[in-house]
């Protein structure tokens, strides 16, 4: 048995159905999403499976966060851990979370940006604090008191 539905009088549907499917209103795939997206093929190209978290949407999410804050845009980053990669023998630490390993990453690529932002005092725009794990080492001209937008995890140093 099939169900027809018939047009509701005096309705049209402006174009065919496709077309509306891909309207920017309508359209799943906006920018946030395409960028989330982009990150997950980063985190999936940089490790295996088994060292990735099952919800990588929201470790995405997280990083891109980070990332808009400091204004990096996630080819940059891509590239950033392929020369930290190259500079570890083609592998990236192992004793770090994926998150881990882009903090850190990002720390030693872009330090004065990075850092600019976990010291800078509140200017009334609220400023994201960024997760800083215990495995991940400060530079010794950087104190961790100095550090307002940063939240220090674990017992590190």
């Amino acid at each position: 048995m099939s169900i027809l539905f018939s047009q509701p009088s005096g309705y049209s549907f402006p174009g065919r159905p496709e077309k509306i499917s891909q309207s920017k209103l309508i359209s799943k795939c906006n920018k946030k999403m395409r960028n989330i997206n982009k990150m997950i093929e980063v985190l999936r190209s940089q490790w295996e499976q088994t060292d990735l978290p099952s919800d990588l949407r929201r470790l995405s999410d997280n990083i891109l966060l980070v990332l808009m804050e400091l204004d990096i845009k996630v080819s940059e980053l891509k590239v950033m851990l392929l020369k930290a990669s190259d500079e570890n023998k083609g592998i990236l630490p192992t004793n770090l979370s994926p998150y881990g390993v882009i903090i850190q990453t990002v720390m030693k690529r872009k330090k004065t940006a990075f850092f600019k932002h976990l010291t800078q005092k509140d200017d009334g725009n609220r400023k994201l604090k960024i997760l800083i794990p215990a495995e991940i080492e400060l530079p010794p001209d950087i104190s961790r008191s100095d550090c307002v937008n940063a939240i220090f995890v674990g017992n590190g140093t």
